[in-house]
């Protein structure tokens, strides 16, 4: 196939704000060779192609980086290539309140008792799991690691506004959910 030049006059892309919609669903139409789609909620760029396929760009803004997925929507097969992100928070011996960058936060030390506050779950990369543990092995009862919503955020942690974690060497992840919640990872 020959290269063939395009001019453009206007771009039109369809957007949602609804986490997990794409195009084709509840009885709207796909997408047309070419045509591109943005889910603000989900962070994913989709591009239309021939014959049913396109291309999901999942954008991770706060790392400026993207992970691409190829989906054959006519034959249901899907496969994804992303790198989710790595990383270790040293927790100092005090109170923390988690970035949405944070992947696992550990306290190492635990002198006392301690509260993990969270970031807006709304503002969190869907898919990637945020956990947060105790490294000391002094966590216990007496000591807890108090995991909370931040403030005014309106978010739950399956249903609650506190998880503690009682036990040494105890941890917990959570997800991204539905708009507020954070889903407890196990």
């Amino acid at each position: 196939m020959a290269d063939t030049l395009i001019t453009i006059d206007t771009i039109q892309i369809r957007r949602s704000s609804t986490p997990g919609f794409r195009p084709g669903m509840n009885e709207t139409r796909g997408l047309n060779d070419g045509e591109l789609f943005i889910n603000d909620a989900d962070g994913v760029l989709r591009v239309g192609g021939l014959a049913g396929l396109h291309t999901d760009f999942l954008i991770l803004p706060d790392l400026g980086t993207a992970a691409t997925k190829d989906v054959d929507v006519a034959g249901g097969v899907a496969s994804f290539d992303a790198t989710q992100r790595a990383g270790h928070t040293a927790a100092p011996d005090a109170n923390y309140s988690a970035l949405i960058t944070d992947t696992q936060i550990g306290f190492a030390n635990l002198t006392a008792p301690r509260t993990v506050t969270l970031p807006d779950v709304d503002a969190y990369p869907f898919g990637q799991v945020l956990f947060i543990a105790d490294e000391s092995g002094q966590c216990s009862v007496d000591r807890p690691i108090t995991i909370t919503i931040g403030a005014g955020t309106n978010d739950t942690i399956a249903g609650e506004l506190t998880q503690p974690l009682t036990n040494a060497y105890q941890g917990l992840g959570l997800r991204r959910g539905a708009a507020n919640v954070w889903i407890i990872a196990r």
